[in-house]
């Protein structure tokens, strides 16, 4: 299942760019396809492990949650695609973890990411020799717009570092990752990803605190190829430009533009406006979407989405509960696995999506989605076992699978009612006459209101 997501990630973008139809919709369309796949690895497992009391009641709280929201949404069955949907990335994380090919799909991450990185740049380069000017809305390739190429740079930078420095990998591939980092980060650089900055420089402060030596020698790592890529930025934008006589070109957006914060604040107001409005169970799950504000489907920010569409309680439950879990994995890879470059390497691409999330839609786009799945699931992978972790009983195994089953038969539900509008060439969730807007909202389609 691992080899299925890395292809998926390696190749959606150049598919995405051959498309005639939008990236999100072909992305969305294709991970609908994987994920029965994922629920159905799980299944095949003989064995599952007990969950503590802390973790069945938590659940079961969720649920209930969860279950009143949906069912007190204005479009219950639009609801549950956005739960079958948070559910179903939860198994195929599961899925993912259980892999013997780490190293492989590494490298073949890497071979990817150096090979679309290139691509970029050099059109960026060729742009400027030829018409001297850079347009950039034409660098994020198989991606819907230039943010959701940073929201996945924001994971697969941490995870790339791993293999920079690994004496587990040849020269060349820590050579070829090194390569990939620097033109990545001159891409973020060119692109002014300021979320992704704010991300990387968090995981890149984090990392020495929680890890220590092996966290310093992540940061120092984050720190070089970032030096690099902004050494080329300088390179191609202002030294090229004065070697060819020609002006040095404007950037992506003019420093201090203010624009994006204003739509961002207005965001956040509209998702407190739900939040006063439904305290307790929010408007419905991907319900921002239902209400048209004119800017965008959802509000920038993971977990103003979750308390606006969930409610307030199940916000804070998970906020306690990722807070929980990130603490008591920071203390595991600390004591037991303190020199695993790959352990610290996800956890940081964990906390950058989290950081991310604070200021962008990464838990939304269906590429971003997939890439912090693969964080998170070689994190899980990486962890040893707990000697005082019990099989589960017999009813709580058959309880498990008979959950999965019901999750497998709402995932082909889901494709059934999803695989007409994908096929339509303008995927939308159509409830009534279409709504009027300027510029595409992605939601669950490109066209994300409903």
């Amino acid at each position: 299942m691992t080899a299925l997501l890395v292809a998926y990630l390696t190749l959606l973008p150049l598919l995405g760019g051959l498309s005639d139809g939008g990236p999100h919709d072909l992305g969305r369309g294709l991970q609908l396809l994987l994920l029965p796949l994922a629920t159905g690895t799980v299944l095949s497992r003989s064995r599952f492990a007990m969950p503590t009391s802390v973790q069945a009641i938590m659940a079961l709280a969720a649920g209930m949650v969860v279950a009143c929201a949906t069912l007190t949404s204005a479009l219950p069955d639009v609801a549950a695609r956005d739960v079958l949907l948070w559910l179903s990335l939860a198994v195929c994380t599961l899925a993912c973890t259980w892999t013997n090919s780490i190293r492989l799909l590494l490298i073949a991450l890497v071979c990817g990411q150096a090979m679309y990185a290139t691509v970029v740049s050099s059109i960026t380069v060729v742009s400027l020799i030829d018409e001297h000017m850079v347009d950039y809305f034409r660098l994020a390739i198989g991606y819907e717009n230039i943010r959701f190429l940073n929201h996945a740079q924001t994971v697969f930078v941490p995870l790339l570092l791993c293999v920079v420095g690994n004496p587990a990998f040849e020269r060349r591939w820590r050579g070829l990752a090194s390569y990939a980092l620097v033109l990545t980060l001159f891409l973020v650089s060119l692109l002014q990803a300021r979320a992704t900055t704010v991300a990387l420089v968090s995981a890149g402060i984090a990392a020495p605190i929680l890890f220590g030596r092996a966290g310093r020698q992540f940061a120092r790592r984050l720190a070089w190829v970032a030096v690099g890529g902004v050494a080329l930025h300088i390179a191609v934008m202002v030294v090229l430009p004065f070697v060819l006589g020609i002006e040095i070109p404007p950037g992506y957006r003019p420093y201090g533009e203010a624009s994006s914060v204003e739509a961002r604040i207005f965001l956040l107001k509209t998702a407190w406006g739900d939040i006063v409005a439904h305290p307790w169970l929010g408007v419905g799950p991907m319900h921002f979407a239902h209400y048209f504000n004119g800017d965008a489907a959802h509000p920038h920010n993971v977990y103003a989405q979750v308390a606006a569409e969930y409610g307030l309680p199940l916000a804070l439950l998970l906020v306690f509960m990722v807070v929980r879990t990130l603490w008591r994995v920071a203390r595991t890879i600390g004591r037991d696995i303190p020199d695993d470059p790959l352990a610290i390497a996800s956890f940081a691409a964990c906390l950058a999506a989290l950081v991310d999330g604070c200021f962008s839609g990464n838990f939304v786009m269906p590429m971003s989605q997939m890439w912090i799945v693969l964080a998170v699931s070689l994190l899980l992978s990486r962890l040893p076992r707990s000697p005082a972790a019990a099989p589960a009983s017999s009813l709580v195994t058959t309880s498990m699978r008979a959950l999965l089953v019901v999750l497998f038969a709402a995932q082909i539900w889901l494709i059934c009612v999803s695989l007409p509008e994908w096929l339509s060439g303008n995927p939308v969730i159509s409830r009534g006459p279409p709504i009027e807007s300027e510029h595409y909202s992605p939601r669950f389609w490109r066209d994300g209101w409903f």
